[in-house]
C-alpha cells in the first residue's frame, strides 16, 4: 500500500510540474489569474489571488478589515486572462520575492476605524516549481529500475518477484513474459 501511496502521489506531482511548464510557456504570451473569495465575517474578508505572468507564478493572500462605502467585499472566484503587457514586474532578487502591502481603503466617515487592506505577496519562478515537482516522480523511476535490476540479477519475476530459476520463459505466477534467459541466483554456499 505504501509503495501505491507513493506512485500516486508522483503522478500527481509529475502532473503539477506538466501544467507548470505549459502555464510557464504561456505566461509570455498572457497573464492568468484566478482568485477565491471567502466569506466575510463580521467586518473581514480573506481573499487568495492567483498570478502566472512573465515566468513568474505570484500567491497574494489579502486581508480586508472594514469595508469602505466606496469599497464593497468581492464575491465568488474567477478565472481569466489579461494581456501580458499589462501585468506589474516586481522587483526579484533571482525571481523571487516576498512582499507586504499596507493599503487604508477610501476612509469612510461612519467607521470608527477606517478600513484597510493587508497583502502578503510571495513570488516564484515558475521553472523552481516544475523542478521541485519533478523530484519525486524521478525518484520514483530511480526505484523502480532499481528493483527491476534487482530482480534480473537475482532471477525474478520484475512484475511479482517469484523465483523464474526453473521456468525462464514466463512467470507462472503471473504470466509476464521474461525474454528467455534469467540470470542465475549467486550461489554463496560455495
Amino acid at each position: 500500500m505504501e509503495r501505491r501511496t507513493r506512485d500516486i502521489l508522483s503522478g500527481l506531482s509529475l502532473l503539477l510540474c506538466l501544467a507548470t511548464g505549459g502555464l510557464w510557456v504561456r505566461s509570455y504570451f498572457a497573464w492568468d489569474k484566478a482568485f477565491a473569495c471567502g466569506a466575510v465575517a463580521g467586518d473581514v474578508q480573506r481573499v487568495v489571488d492567483f498570478s502566472s505572468a512573465r515566468g513568474r507564478l505570484s500567491v497574494s493572500v489579502e486581508r480586508a478589515d472594514g469595508f469602505s462605502l466606496g469599497s464593497p467585499p468581492r464575491e465568488g472566484a474567477r478565472i481569466y486572462s489579461d494581456e501580458v503587457a499589462l501585468a506589474p514586474s516586481p522587483p526579484t532578487r533571482l525571481g523571487f520575492a516576498f512582499d507586504k502591502r499596507v493599503a487604508s481603503l477610501t476612509y469612510d466617515h461612519t467607521a470608527a476605524v477606517p478600513p484597510k487592506r493587508t497583502t502578503w505577496t510571495a513570488t516564484v519562478p515558475h521553472g523552481a516549481v516544475a523542478a521541485i515537482a519533478a523530484v519525486p516522480p524521478a525518484l520514483s523511476m530511480a526505484a523502480l529500475s532499481r528493483r527491476r535490476a534487482a530482480a534480473r540479477r537475482t532471477g525474478r519475476c520484475r512484475r511479482c518477484g517469484y523465483d523464474l530459476r526453473a521456468t525462464p520463459g514466463r512467470c507462472p505466477e503471473c504470466g509476464t513474459a521474461t525474454g528467455g534467459t534469467i540470470a542465475a541466483r549467486p550461489n554463496v554456499c560455495s
